[in-house]
């Protein structure tokens, strides 16, 4: 990611069908939470787990299994992890 906020793009194919995603990699925090707010989806390493805004601030969300944990600290200004493993699925 340049330091103009500009983020990396990735395309990829799955194997399945015939629709091509635009991968929004590298989200610093800020772009999280806008992406949440707008109703777009965000993911943190994998399409496994997805941030979703919980009764305690955003909240990495496992849909294999049953489990949440905190994105931020108690106060939402510090990400526990990095900018790099976070990313939005965009049809192309």
């Amino acid at each position: 990611m340049d330091r103009t906020g500009e983020a990396e793009h990735i395309y990829i194919q799955p194997r399945i069908g015939r629709l091509t995603h635009k991968i929004n990699k590298i989200m610093t925090l800020e772009q999280i939470k806008k992406a949440i707010s707008e109703g777009t989806k965000v993911y943190w390493q994998n399409t496994g787990y997805e941030i979703q805004q919980g009764k305690e601030g955003l909240m990495v969300q496992s849909t294999i299994i049953d489990c949440s944990f905190p994105l931020t600290d108690e106060h939402g200004e510090f990400l526990y992890f990095k900018e790099l493993d976070f990313f939005t699925l965009i049809n192309k």
